[in-house]
């Protein structure tokens, strides 16, 4: 899963590599973060409630850094209705209040991408080790995640982090 990071002003108020994507009709893609990959110290409970007839009844949070106040910034939906995808441990963010999404290193802008419509190739800066009969390969915090729908993230790191003497030659 890919690294997503939200950030109010130059704070990261989340960062996951467990979010859920939640798809509904006619509505773009929403992360939900779980909530213990928030920080909590930044959430101030709003008076504020809303009522989705397939998800219940959204709480909603307000964001204070100690220098950016958000009002209404977060949602959660602590009791969803049955039917609907087990959310009640996660929570959202009001993208247009972040001031800065990433997926791995990368800034997003508007909205969620939807994995099922694209093929992403990432810089992140997590650590890959590539590690063969006890023998460190590789070991790197510049590599490109490749990630696409149904498969593994591949990992392309580069040649300076790897140890070609343990490289043989391929016929292939």
């Amino acid at each position: 899963m890919k690294r997503l990071r939200v950030q109010v002003g130059s704070m990261t108020v989340a960062d996951t590599t467990r979010a859920l994507v939640l798809y509904e009709s006619d509505h773009l893609p929403v992360y939900y973060f779980p909530i213990e990959d928030v920080r909590e110290e930044f959430l101030l409970p709003s008076k504020t409630t809303t009522e989705d007839p397939y998800k219940g009844v959204a709480t909603h949070y307000s964001l204070n850094t100690g220098i950016t106040l958000v009002e209404d910034g977060a949602w959660r939906y602590l009791d969803p209705v049955k039917g609907c995808p087990p959310i009640s441990g996660y929570m959202s963010f009001v993208w247009s209040k972040m001031g800065h999404w990433f997926e791995e290193d990368e800034e997003i802008f508007v909205h969620a991408r939807d994995p099922f419509r694209r093929v992403d190739c990432l810089p992140s800066s997590r650590r890959v080790q590539v590690i063969l009969d006890g023998e460190q390969v590789a070991d790197s915090r510049r590599g490109v995640f490749l990630f696409e729908t149904g498969h593994p993230v591949r990992h392309y790191l580069p040649i300076s982090d790897t140890r070609l003497d343990m490289f043989a030659p391929s016929r292939y």
